[in-house]
C-alpha cells in the first residue's frame, strides 16, 4: 500500500511539472557549477543542481523539458530531466565545450569546443556522440540554428562567424564580422540572423541568404546575449554595462525603450508564448522577468551565485507541448590564464572587460532592410 502510494505521489509531481513546462535553465556557482532550474508558469526555482565542474552554455530541446549543459573544466555535456529534477546520462564531446544548440526536432545536439575549433554533434536517442566536426572558425562560442534552412551558424572570439550544413555537418562559408561575437539568435522564419559584437556594442543584423549585413545596431554598453520574440517583431539585447535590456523592433531596426534589469545581464531569452522575456544577471545573482507587452520588470528569481549562460536557456515549443526526445590553439585566452583550460575569460569576465577595453569601432556599413 505504501509503495503504491509513494508511486502514485511520484506520478503526480512529475505530472504537475510535465503540465507546468517548459522550464528556464540558468547555470551559475562559479567553479563549484551550479544549475537554478526555473518552472516559468510559476517563476519558480523547483530545482537546484550542482556539478563537479563549472557551466557555461545551455541548449534546450523544442519542449522545455531536457536541456544539454556544457562543462568546460572537464569536456562533458550533461543532459538535464527537468521533470526527474535531475542529470540523466554524461556525454564526453571535445574540449572546453562552450556553448550548445538542439535542432528543431529535438534530435541533434550541437556543441562547440572552444579549445579544439571542433563541434561535437550528439545523437539524442542515443546518448553519444556521432561526429566530430570543424567548426569554421577558431574559438566557437554561440551556437544557433536555423529552423528553416538546415543551416547552423557559429559565432567565435576572433570574428568570424562559420556556415555548417546540418545535413552533411560540412563548412558551406565563413563571414568576417567584428571582433567577439557574443550571442547569436535567429529569427522564426530563418531570413534574419542577430549577432552581437562584444567590443563595438553593436547588434549585427544579417540577410541569410545573402550572409551580409544589412545594418548595425548600436546597443549596449557591454552587449551580451540576444533572443528574437516569437512573432519576430522584437530582439531583445542584454546590456551588462548599464543593467538593462534593449528592445529593438526589427521592421525598422531601431532601439524603441530599455528596459532595466539586475546586476551585469548576459544571457536573454523569451518564452513560448512572447509573454515573458527572461534576463540573467551575473552580479545580483538573479533573473528579471520582464513582461513583453509593458517591456517593464514584473518579477525576480533568485538563482545560483554568478549566473552566467551561453545560448537559449529556455525551449521554443507552446508550453505543455512535449516531444518525443528521451528522458591550447593559440586564442583565447581563459580564465585560469591558460589555453586549455578553465572557461575563456573574453566571455565569462565580460563586465569588467568591457569597462576596461571600452567601446571599440562601430562596425560594418549599413542599410536600412528591415525585418522579412
Amino acid at each position: 500500500m505504501r509503495l503504491a502510494l509513494a508511486a502514485w505521489a511520484t506520478l503526480f509531481v512529475a505530472a504537475t511539472r510535465v503540465a507546468a513546462a517548459p522550464f528556464a535553465y540558468v547555470p551559475g556557482g562559479g567553479l563549484r557549477g551550479e544549475l537554478s532550474i526555473i518552472d516559468i508558469a510559476t517563476n519558480q526555482v523547483t530545482t537546484t543542481l550542482r556539478f563537479p565542474a563549472r557551466l557555461a552554455g545551455v541548449g534546450v530541446d523544442p519542449s522545455g523539458l531536457h536541456a544539454y549543459v556544457t562543462r568546460c573544466d572537464d569536456d562533458s555535456v550533461s543532459v538535464v530531466d527537468a521533470v526527474a529534477g535531475s542529470v540523466t546520462t554524461t556525454i564526453s564531446v571535445g574540449r572546453c565545450p562552450f556553448a550548445a544548440a538542439v535542432d528543431p526536432p529535438g534530435t541533434r545536439v550541437y556543441v562547440s569546443n572552444h579549445f579544439d575549433n571542433t563541434l561535437s554533434v550528439i545523437d539524442v536517442a542515443r546518448g553519444r556522440v556521432l561526429a566530430t566536426v570543424p567548426a569554421g572558425t577558431p574559438c566557437p562560442t554561440a551556437l544557433v540554428v536555423d529552423p528553416a534552412n538546415m543551416r547552423l551558424y557559429v559565432a567565435s572570439e576572433m570574428g568570424m562567424l562559420s556556415v555548417i550544413d546540418t545535413q552533411t555537418t560540412a563548412v558551406l562559408t565563413t563571414v568576417p564580422l567584428g571582433t567577439i561575437h557574443a550571442g547569436l539568435a535567429i529569427n522564426p522564419r530563418g531570413t534574419r540572423l542577430y549577432v552581437t559584437g562584444l567590443l563595438e556594442d553593436t547588434l549585427f543584423v544579417i540577410d541569410t541568404h545573402t550572409l551580409t549585413v544589412l545594418i548595425s545596431v548600436p546597443v549596449g554598453p557591454g552587449v551580451y546575449g540576444v533572443a528574437v520574440h516569437p512573432d519576430g517583431a522584437r530582439v531583445y539585447v542584454a546590456n551588462a554595462d548599464d543593467n538593462s535590456v534593449s528592445v529593438v523592433e526589427t521592421h525598422t531596426n531601431t532601439i524603441v525603450t530599455k528596459v532595466p534589469v539586475g546586476q551585469a545581464p548576459n544571457g536573454v531569452a523569451v518564452d513560448p508564448t512572447g509573454r515573458y522575456v527572461y534576463a540573467v544577471n551575473q552580479m545580483s545573482n538573479d533573473v528579471s522577468v520582464i513582461d513583453a507587452a509593458a517591456n517593464a520588470v514584473v518579477t525576480t528569481v533568485e538563482v545560483a551565485a554568478a549566473p552566467f549562460v551561453i545560448g537559449q536557456f529556455i525551449g521554443t515549443a507552446p508550453m505543455g507541448t512535449v516531444s518525443a526526445a528521451p528522458s591550447g590553439n593559440g586564442c583565447c585566452l581563459s580564465s585560469s590564464g591558460r589555453a586549455d583550460a578553465g572557461v575563456p575569460a573574453l566571455l565569462l569576465l565580460l563586465p569588467l572587460l568591457v569597462r576596461l577595453v571600452g567601446g571599440a569601432s562601430r562596425g560594418l556599413g549599413q542599410s536600412s532592410a528591415g525585418n522579412e
